[in-house]
């Protein structure tokens, strides 16, 4: 049974996005989800709407898609994203574009595109690479430290909306790693932030690395991270 609530999900096919339709499924929402090359599997109740980020055209029918269907969405949750590795003096001008074009442009003309129509939530997929560099992932890490940019400067300009950060820590998807920690783990703290029983001001980043022990000893992981980071200013 619907409760009347919508989220839309880009990059929702594959990995944590998939986690996170199912998730919202589950408690009854009306679900688009938003895929580029592989169509996700046939879910009851959700809408599957062809995304590719890189292309204006398509990021206007995706979000006129959606919108005809179910009018305006309460949460939207921008997850796509792509990584290629490899030092910069060897990446082409075209392989660097798209990957700034999925991962940070295409994800504000989105938000741009629904912006007007979405009613309480947008959550903004990032990842523990916008807090530290990496070589051989020059790219993929400044879209990501450019993705917590535009989540705190989006909340200050739309003070009637919660906005968020995730950052997802190495997680067990196609990008991430089988070691790492469960897409559906990520899915629970994204959909609790949505529902609001995950607390937070507007604007914050969660960095899912916080909650590897569980949700109780998340303040106290934040507060434990906090106190490295003020050490490592000291030295």
């Amino acid at each position: 049974m619907s409760n009347g609530k919508s989220v839309f999900i880009s990059g929702g096919a594959t990995g944590i996005g998939a986690a996170t339709a199912a998730k919202f499924l589950s408690a009854g929402w009306r679900v688009a989800i938003g895929y580029h090359d592989q169509k996700p599997e046939a879910r009851s109740g959700a809408l599957a709407v062809p995304l590719d980020l890189r292309d204006d055209e398509s990021i206007r029918q995706a979000a006129a898609e959606v919108l005809k269907e179910f009018g305006s969405i309460d949460v939207l949750i921008n997850n796509a994203g792509i990584l290629r590795s490899g030092f910069l003096h060897e990446r082409s001008f075209t392989d660097i574009h798209e990957e700034i074009a999925v991962n940070l442009e295409g994800m504000i003309k989105l938000t741009k595109e629904l912006l007007p129509k979405v009613n309480e939530v947008i959550i903004n997929i990032g990842s523990g690479l916008g807090f530290v560099g990496k070589k051989r992932l020059t790219v993929y890490a400044a879209t990501k430290w450019a993705v917590r940019g535009f989540t705190k400067s989006l909340a200050k300009e739309t003070p009637n909306l919660r906005v968020y950060a995730v950052h997802p820590a190495l997680t067990a998807t196609a990008m991430g790693s089988a070691k790492g920690m469960a897409p559906s783990w990520v899915a629970g703290v994204i959909f609790d932030l949505a529902t609001g029983r995950l607390r937070r001001d507007s604007g914050a980043e969660i960095s899912m690395r916080d909650y590897r022990f569980g949700r109780l000893l998340a303040p106290a992981m934040r507060a434990y991270h906090a106190l490295k980071k003020l050490v490592r200013l000291a030295e």
